[in-house]
């Protein structure tokens, strides 16, 4: 066997022994089909107010922590850093939500969260309904729990 493909079974087995789901970009229109279920503003409010929230991007190269406030009040801690913001959920014609942050220098950003196969993923908003998926969640905490040395483990 080739090192290379040699490489790519040992990569993969690794990455099906840790569990982790291979989650490829997806349509609006895929919303509550098969596995993929776009969560409401409704869902989306339950599921960050109050919260810290650990996240990773898509690249597996950054971890992000954040909690939202009742108050749509936000803060991110990164790098060991802070950054203060604001959040806010807004809903859609047809139902779905979008999740809304705005940090301290920074402009809006709203973004789609789904639930496939039980975990959680946000995906940046395209205008041609092909969504792209840039963040995995990974711990959904009740309270606020920044604390920088207790949120930096490798992924």
């Amino acid at each position: 066997m080739k090192k290379s493909t040699t490489l790519i079974v040992v990569v993969s087995l690794l990455l099906a022994m840790s569990g982790c789901v291979q989650v490829s970009d997806v349509k609006e229109s895929d919303i509550k089909t098969g596995d993929y279920n776009w969560l409401t503003a409704n869902q989306l409010k339950q599921l960050f107010t109050k919260k810290t929230v650990t996240s990773i991007n898509s690249s597996g190269t950054e971890s992000k922590t954040y909690y939202h406030s009742s108050k749509g009040k936000v803060t991110q801690l990164r790098d060991g850093k802070t950054r203060k913001g604001f959040w806010r959920v807004t809903k859609k014609k047809d139902g779905s939500g979008r999740i809304c942050l705005k940090m301290e220098g920074g402009k809006e950003q709203c973004r789609a969260i789904a639930k496939i196969n039980g975990k959680y993923f946000k995906f940046v908003v395209k205008k041609n309904g092909q969504h792209k998926k840039v963040v995995s969640y990974k711990k959904f905490e009740s309270g606020k729990k920044l604390c920088s040395p207790c949120i930096y483990k490798k992924f």
